[in-house]
C-alpha cells in the first residue's frame, strides 16, 4: 500500500490525475478493507484535493465527508475536524449556507473531541460568518467577536487574522461599510505587524470590495493593485481584486481595461465555485456590455446573474 501511495504522488506531481485517482482509490478500498481507517482516510483525504484540482466541488465534497468519517472511525478526531472544516469553508465560498452550518457544527465536535483549540477557533469564527452571510447577522457577528478574542488571548496572529477578515465580512452585512473597513484595517495592520503575507493580501482584497462600495474608487483600486503586484497573493486573493479593478475600469468608462479583468475573475471564480466573485464579474461584464451598446448581451448578462443567484 505504501508504494502505490508513492505511486499516487508521483502521478499528482506529473499532472497524471486519473493514475493518481486510481492508486489513491486502491489505497483507501484495501486499507479500509484491512481495518486501517487511518490509512483509507488519508487516501480519501488525497483524493478530495485531487478532485478540487480538477474544480469538481460534488465530488471533492463527498470525499472531504469521507475522509473525515474514516478518521473519526479510527479516533482521530483532530484530522477528521480538519476535512469537515475545509468543506465548510467551499460551502461558505458556493453561498451554500444551510449546508455548510450542517457540516461545521460537525467540525466544532470533533474538534472539541479531538482536543484541537486553534482548529476550534477557526471553525466558530467560519461559523458565526455563515450565519451572518445567511440572515442571522448579530448572532454571527457576536460568535465571530468571540472567537477573534480566544485568538487573541492566545496570542495567535494567524488566528486572529482570519477571525478580523470573517468580522469585517460579517460587519458588511450590517450595511454599515464604514465599521467593515475598520475591522479590514485592524485585521490588515495586525497581518502586516506580524509577517503574514498571504493574509494580508486576502485582507486587502476584500477591503478593496467594502471599499469599492462606499465609492471609494481610488482607494479599493490601489488595493487591488497591491495584491496583483505581489508576488504572496493566492488563487483567490487574485481573483477578486482582478474583479475589483475591473468594475473600477468599467464603471469610469475605461472599456477596453476592464473587460480581460473581468473576464479572468469570471472565469476563477467559476473553477473555484466562488460565488461572490462569479456575481461582481458578471455584472461587471454585463455593465460592459451596456456601456459599448450592446444592449441585448447586457440584459443576457443581467438574466445569467439572477439565474445564477437563484441556484
Amino acid at each position: 500500500l505504501a508504494v502505490l501511495d508513492q505511486l499516487g504522488d508521483s502521478a499528482q506531481l506529473t499532472r497524471r490525475f486519473a493514475d493518481a485517482l486510481r492508486a489513491w482509490r486502491e489505497v483507501a478500498d484495501s486499507a479500509s478493507a484491512a481495518g486501517d481507517r487511518i490509512a483509507a482516510a488519508r487516501a480519501t483525504r488525497k483524493i478530495a484535493t485531487l478532485h478540487e484540482l480538477n474544480c469538481d466541488w460534488a465530488r471533492a465534497l463527498d470525499a472531504r465527508q469521507d475522509a473525515a468519517a474514516a478518521f473519526a472511525q479510527g479516533a482521530n478526531h483532530a484530522e477528521a475536524a480538519l476535512d469537515l472544516h475545509a468543506a465548510g469553508v467551499r460551502l461558505r465560498n458556493a453561498g451554500q449556507y444551510s449546508a455548510a452550518l450542517e457540516i461545521l457544527g460537525r467540525a466544532a465536535a470533533a474538534a472539541q473531541a479531538g482536543g484541537a483549540a486553534d482548529l476550534g477557533i477557526r471553525i466558530a469564527a467560519l461559523t458565526g460568518n455563515v450565519h451572518a452571510r445567511g440572515g442571522r447577522v448579530s448572532e454571527g457577528i457576536a460568535m465571530v467577536r468571540a472567537a477573534l478574542a480566544r485568538a487573541l488571548e492566545r496570542n495567535r496572529p494567524d488566528l486572529a487574522s482570519e477571525a478580523y477578515m470573517r468580522l469585517a465580512d460579517s460587519i458588511e452585512r450590517t450595511s454599515d461599510l464604514t465599521a467593515a473597513i475598520d475591522a479590514f484595517r485592524g485585521g490588515l495592520e495586525l497581518c502586516e505587524r506580524n509577517g503574514l503575507p498571504v493574509a494580508t493580501n486576502v485582507c486587502l482584497m476584500c477591503m478593496s470590495a467594502a471599499l469599492f462600495r462606499t465609492g471609494a474608487w481610488d482607494e479599493a483600486a490601489a488595493a487591488a493593485r497591491r495584491v496583483l503586484g505581489s508576488p504572496d497573493s493566492d488563487a483567490i486573493a487574485i481573483g477578486g481584486a482582478n474583479a475589483i479593478q475591473g468594475l473600477v475600469h468599467v464603471l469610469r468608462g475605461e472599456l477596453r481595461r476592464a473587460r480581460p479583468l473581468l473576464v479572468a475573475a469570471g472565469a476563477f471564480s467559476r473553477s473555484a465555485n466562488f460565488a461572490t466573485m462569479e456575481f461582481l464579474s458578471r455584472w461587471g461584464l454585463a455593465l460592459h456590455d451596456a456601456l459599448s451598446g450592446d444592449n441585448a448581451a447586457a440584459a443576457e448578462g443581467c438574466r445569467n446573474v439572477l439565474s445564477r443567484w437563484r441556484r
